[in-house]
């Protein structure tokens, strides 16, 4: 009688458990993408002067204190850096606004007026897979526009002790893309400067504050060409453990129908009581003890717990002929099992 082979039920096993595997981490798989990024923004300028004897140069660098009633308009020039460790395309919008503020003197400092005027338009940059994105413009403040707008309105309605001042800020909008990230990374940033307003002949700072941060951000997304592959992979493995698996159910079947009632009693009785029988490979003469026969296996089941004792197994003749005893002094009790089938086709078993 044939058998089926442990390889073939190992290897369905472990086909089984890797199509399991595969699928599981085709559905949870993710990759994790890290973007570092730097923002930088920093402003130059000059302060230019009106006509004067005092001053031999046309304007003043940067960061020194200037005479407000000798400003006539100051150059400024932004620059903008952005830096990724990823190729993205980005699109920039960025703008310069200038706001004068008439503020209470008192330290509340609430608004009393304020004029917004934009002195660079609205404007639009885009760039391709970079991992470095700069921008650089120059823009002209006509300081003395400012001061009059401030000077007639405090003048209009008799304001004084007010704190008059015009604020700069480079606004810049962001967006990078990049095909490892689902969502777009968005930022939005300012570069601000503070000049008082005043038509006095006061020493006046023209303070700013630069950009300069930096970050991560991090997205954990499906990494769709793994995750197809696994999907693949675990549909593969089902389909040829699916495959195994019916061969060996036909096997098992085909082998079931080819045992006979005599093999099919046999293991029945030595699967249920392997406990309590014990094989043996051959047997002496038994020609000293008295012989008592039982009918049906489950009476020697019986003799056996009344004197506990095990019952001993030998098969006399490979699938034809096997004997279960019990022995008890002179005695032994014996269940004998034989084919049946073959001795009806003319083939005896010899007991």
């Amino acid at each position: 009688m044939k058998k089926i082979k442990k390889s073939s039920i190992f290897i369905a096993i472990i086909l089984v458990l890797l199509s399991s595997v595969c699928f599981y981490f085709g559905a949870n798989y993710k990759l994790e993408h890290r973007l570092n990024y730097s923002e930088k923004g920093s402003m130059d300028y000059k302060v230019f002067l009106k006509e004067n004897n005092d001053f031999e140069t046309p304007f003043l660098e940067k960061d020194k204190k200037y005479i407000a009633s000798l400003i006539d308009h100051i150059d400024i020039d932004y620059k903008y850096a952005f830096k990724s460790n990823y190729d993205m395309d980005v699109i920039c919008k960025y703008y310069v606004l200038a706001s004068a503020y008439v503020q209470d003197g008192s330290n509340e400092g609430k608004v009393i007026y304020q004029k917004d005027k934009y002195i660079l338009e609205s404007k639009t940059k885009e760039f391709a897979a970079q991992k470095e994105v700069n921008l650089n413009e120059t823009v002209v403040l006509n300081y003395d526009e400012y001061n009059n707008i401030i000077k007639d309105f405090t003048s209009r309605y008799n304001l004084s002790s007010t704190k008059n001042t015009l604020d700069l800020s480079l606004c810049i909008e962001l967006e990078a893309k990049n095909e490892n990230f689902e969502n777009p990374f968005v930022d939005t940033s300012k570069l601000n400067a503070t000049i008082p307003l005043t038509d006095q002949t006061l020493a006046v700072d023209l303070e700013y504050k630069e950009i300069d941060q930096n970050g991560t951000k991090v997205q954990v997304s499906s990494n769709k060409l793994v995750n197809i592959l696994l999907f693949i992979a675990a549909i593969l493995s089902a389909l040829l453990a699916g495959i195994l698996i019916t061969s060996i159910a036909k096997q098992y079947l085909k082998i079931k129908n080819e045992e006979t009632k005599y093999q099919r009693t046999r293991n029945e009785i030595l699967s249920s009581y392997n406990k309590v029988i014990s094989k043996l490979t051959s047997i002496t003469d038994m020609s000293s003890y008295d012989v008592a026969d039982t009918n049906d296996f489950l009476d020697l089941v019986n003799i056996r717990d009344c004197l506990d004792r095990p019952i001993l197994f030998v098969e006399l003749e490979k699938d034809k002929l096997a004997w279960f005893m019990v022995l008890d002094n002179a005695v032994f009790y014996r269940y004998i099992l034989k084919d049946e089938e073959n001795e009806k086709n003319g083939e005896k078993s010899e007991i």
